[in-house]
């Protein structure tokens, strides 16, 4: 009886190393896949795999502005953060403890947005303070946007900095020389009419 527990103890060990190297093979399998995935994407290759339903593009930016509201809302949802304060003023002196304290807010929820005068109250004369506030937005691209674009932005910018790097220098050599010749010619002049 003792052998035969021992025999399948045995079996069952055995068992587990394959199921084990099965699930291991898989997984490079998969990667290997994921891999080819990445390939077909970064060489835009879609007959070697079609990337174009899985890599879809969307088009993000930042919205922005002054806000008079002294309630703080949240400028977007997120699933890790929300602001703690009720108010402006609140957050701010939260910041400021931690600033000066040295510590820290475990959830970090709260965020430093500057603060500015936008004018003043006409019957108080008190300021009036305006949050800058904004919300991050971002919506689908219908169509594939090929990365070569994104290549061609650099090269245009790189090639107009170059040239505003070439006039700088131009009219820098301009000026120089300019300011050469009005130099020489003050000086003829002048050595003209001291010897004349």
């Amino acid at each position: 009886m003792m052998m035969m527990v021992v025999v399948v103890v045995k079996m069952v060990v055995v068992v587990a190393d394959a199921v084990n190297a099965i699930v291991i093979i898989a997984v490079k399998e998969q990667v290997e896949e994921m891999r080819e995935w990445f390939v077909a994407f970064a060489e835009q290759d879609h007959s070697r795999r079609d990337y174009r339903n899985y890599f879809k593009p969307v088009m993000c930016y930042l919205e922005g502005g002054w806000t008079l509201d002294q309630h703080v809302v949240e400028p977007f949802s997120s699933r890790r953060h929300s602001l703690t304060a009720d108010s402006w003023r609140e957050l701010q002196q939260q910041i400021r403890y931690t600033s000066f304290s040295g510590g820290k807010n475990i959830n970090e929820n709260f965020a430093f947005l500057p603060t500015t005068i936008m004018g003043f109250n006409e019957t108080t004369g008190e300021p009036v303070y305006a949050q800058w506030n904004y919300r991050i937005l971002c919506h689908p691209y219908s169509g594939d946007v090929p990365t070569k674009y994104f290549r061609q932005v650099i090269v245009v910018v790189v090639v107009v900095v170059v040239v505003v790097v070439v006039v700088v220098v131009v009219v820098v050599v301009v000026v120089v020389v300019v300011v050469v010749v009005v130099v020489v010619v003050v000086v003829v002049l002048l050595l003209l009419s001291w010897f004349y």
